[in-house]
């Protein structure tokens, strides 16, 4: 159990490594945002909070999962603290316009309008489109294509 807990923070600190280099200088809009997340000690990380597996409130009330420790693993690279930030999808591009976080962690499609204002990170997971039906109805959406005149819905900000 150890081991497997060893090698869990081995593979989030390469990431956290991965992470960073995927990252342009432009990103941390000419090394200042850098700069000043290193004097503070802190980067602050925009999350949900409410997306199990990958962010979530344990049984304890704290913000633990794949990008909460994600998160931490990034701080530590940078020699810095994660100062979580849970936010509601719906501000969190806004927060990092305002400043109020440095850096979002959180589940963000990668679309051609977001990539003309902000910079993107190598992906750290890959996720396709999934389609829930109703029982008995298994095998009716196989393609995109099979959506076609048929109603569905997605989280508001989400693009499908």
């Amino acid at each position: 159990m150890k081991l497997a807990h060893l090698g869990r923070q081995a593979l989030m600190g390469v990431m956290a490594v991965a992470l960073v280099a995927g990252m342009s200088v432009k990103s941390f809009a000419d090394e200042g945002l850098l700069n000043k997340v290193k004097e503070r000690g802190t980067l602050l990380v925009g999350l949900e909070g409410t997306y199990p597996p990958f962010s979530f409130q344990g049984d304890d009330g704290k913000l633990t999962g794949f990008e909460v420790e994600f998160a931490q693993q990034l701080a530590k690279h940078l020699g810095v603290e994660a100062s979580l930030k849970p936010t509601k999808w719906d501000g969190m591009l806004a927060s990092l316009d305002s400043k109020r976080i440095d850096v979002v962690i959180n589940q963000v499609t990668i679309s051609d309008e977001r990539k003309k204002k902000y910079d993107f990170s190598t992906p750290y997971t890959i996720s396709g489109i999934q389609a829930l039906v109703k029982k008995g109805n298994e095998g009716t959406i196989k393609t995109a294509a099979d959506l076609k005149g048929k109603k569905s819905g997605c989280r508001s900000g989400h693009q499908l």
